[in-house]
C-alpha cells in the first residue's frame, strides 16, 4: 500500500490525458468516482501519501486535486499530502465536499456533487488561508502570529520561486501587512522542512527519497529479463532473475 496507488493501473492514461489526478483516500472513493465518470482518479487506500506514490503521480500529471475524508484525520493527511506534493513542484487543489464525508458519499448522492466539487476546487494555499488565518487578523494576538507562521512555513516549501512569491504576497494581503514585513518573517523560518519516510529516513522537503539499493537492483534485473526475448513466461524470468542476482550483488 505504501508503494502502490489503488486503481492507478486503470486510470493512468486518463490522468496523463487530463494532466491532473483526482486523489482520494479509499477504494470505494475510487470506485464510486470512476462509476460517475471521473476517470483521472487514484486512491491511496487509506494510507498516507508516500514519496513512492508521489513519484508515480508526478510522471503522469502536474496537478493534484485532493479529496480526503472530511474529518480531522483526513484534514491532517491532506496537509501532509499538500506539503509533499508542492515541494515536489506539483500544483495542488483541494476539492470541498461540503457536508459529504468523502468522495464516495458525494458520488452516491449524485454525480453532480462530485462534478461540482472538482470544478470548485481551490488552490491549496487558499485552503490554508481559510483554515489558519482568521478575519480580521490581529498582529497583537500571539495565536494569530503563530498561525501566520504555520502558513508561511507551508508556503516556504513550494518548489517554484515564482509561485512561492505570489502566495506570500497573497498572504500579506490577507492579513493586512506589508509584503516586506511578511518576507522578513519568511526569512526567519527554517530553510528546510522534513518528512519521515517509511524506512525512518528524513528527507528534505522538495527532494525525493533516493531509491534503495534493493530497488535499483530489482529495476536492473527486470530490465535485463525483459531484454531477453527468449523469456515468454514469468517462471522463466524468475529463474533468470535468481541466477543473475548474485552477479549484480
Amino acid at each position: 500500500k505504501s508503494r502502490l496507488l489503488y486503481g492507478l493501473w486503470k486510470s493512468k492514461n486518463a490522468i496523463r490525458e487530463a494532466g491532473s489526478v483526482f486523489l482520494v483516500e479509499g477504494q470505494m472513493d475510487f470506485l464510486m468516482s470512476w462509476q460517475e465518470g471521473v476517470k483521472n482518479v487514484a486512491a491511496s487506500s487509506g494510507t498516507a501519501l508516500t514519496e513512492d506514490h508521489l513519484r508515480s503521480l508526478r510522471r503522469l500529471a502536474e496537478t493534484m486535486i485532493l479529496s480526503f475524508d472530511n474529518d480531522e484525520a483526513g484534514s491532517a493527511a491532506s496537509e501532509r499530502a499538500i506539503d509533499m506534493a508542492e515541494a515536489a513542484d506539483m500544483s495542488v487543489k483541494i476539492s470541498a465536499l461540503g457536508d459529504f464525508k468523502d468522495a464516495a458519499e458525494a458520488a452516491e448522492a449524485g454525480g453532480e456533487n462530485l462534478a461540482r466539487a472538482l470544478q470548485e476546487a481551490v488552490a491549496a494555499p487558499l485552503f490554508y488561508f481559510d483554515k489558519y488565518l482568521p478575519k480580521p487578523f490581529d498582529p497583537s494576538r500571539r495565536d494569530d502570529i503563530k498561525n501566520l507562521r504555520v502558513v508561511l512555513a507551508k508556503l516556504n516549501s513550494i518548489a517554484s520561486p515564482v509561485e512561492k512569491s505570489f502566495w506570500v504576497r497573497e498572504a500579506a494581503k490577507r492579513v493586512g501587512l506589508e509584503e516586506r514585513v511578511v518576507l522578513e518573517e519568511v526569512e526567519r523560518l527554517p530553510k528546510e522542512a522534513a518528512f519521515k519516510t517509511e524506512e525512518g529516513e528524513v528527507s528534505p522537503c522538495g527532494a525525493m527519497r533516493k531509491p534503495l539499493r534493493r530497488e535499483l537492483i530489482g529495476e536492473r534485473l527486470l530490465r535485463a529479463a525483459m531484454a531477453e526475448s527468449k523469456f515468454d513466461f514469468i517462471g522463466d524470468c524468475a529463474v533468470y532473475l535468481t541466477a543473475s542476482h548474485k552477479k549484480i550483488l
